[in-house]
């Protein structure tokens, strides 16, 4: 409620009274008004701090499983893409990259469409923004931060997306970061082997 209000109130409203009024009020006798105002302001300022943090704490625990289900599934995107950059640094192709994961106990549905990108050009195949994983990522790290949880692996994953969303690309979609990873690498982007 607290936070609402303040979103509400208007901008600079003291300001808008012009200095002469409020030397005017300052003078006046409403100082021990005011002070008593800021008085009770101060007096409340912790259980406002406090019910800040259970509403941060109702978030957090709202969009807990969102959040962690993103997170491994933005992990593989980044490991996929990291997997098969160095497989084609390499010398393998993605095809070949594909005939391994594509039948090993790697494969899995969030693979299946995170692939059709660098196989097929399909980038329809898996519909999340590099924005949306960004957002996601940065998420889950404040949330890791207000826990006091350690997050090397995350904040890699999270970073993964911030240097293609600071690169203009956060409207492409998710397996895309592949042809980002590649073209960090020095790889030409997956279309250019599809020919």
């Amino acid at each position: 409620a607290f936070e609402a209000w303040q979103e509400e109130k208007p901008a600079g409203s003291a300001e808008q009274l012009g200095s002469a009024r409020i030397r005017s009020i300052l003078g006046n006798g409403h100082q021990a008004e005011l002070n008593n105002l800021m008085a009770q302001d101060k007096a409340v300022e912790a259980e406002v701090k406090a019910t800040r943090l259970v509403e941060k704490l109702l978030r957090c625990n709202r969009d807990l499983f969102k959040l962690v289900n993103n997170f491994v599934a933005m992990g593989y995107a980044a490991l996929f893409s990291e997997a098969l950059a160095i497989a084609r640094k390499a010398g393998l192709t993605i095809e070949q990259f594909h005939s391994v994961i594509g039948s090993g106990r790697m494969r899995s549905g969030f693979y299946d469409t995170f692939i059709r990108w660098s196989r097929e050009g399909d980038e329809n195949a898996h519909r999340f923004t590099i924005d949306n994983a960004h957002k996601d990522m940065k998420y889950l790290a404040a949330m890791a931060d207000e826990i006091g949880a350690v997050n090397t692996l995350q904040a890699i994953v999270k970073n993964h997306f911030a240097a293609m969303v600071a690169a203009g690309e956060g409207q492409c979609y998710l397996p895309m970061l592949a042809d980002f990873v590649a073209q960090q690498n020095g790889l030409p982007p997956s279309a250019d082997e599809r020919g």
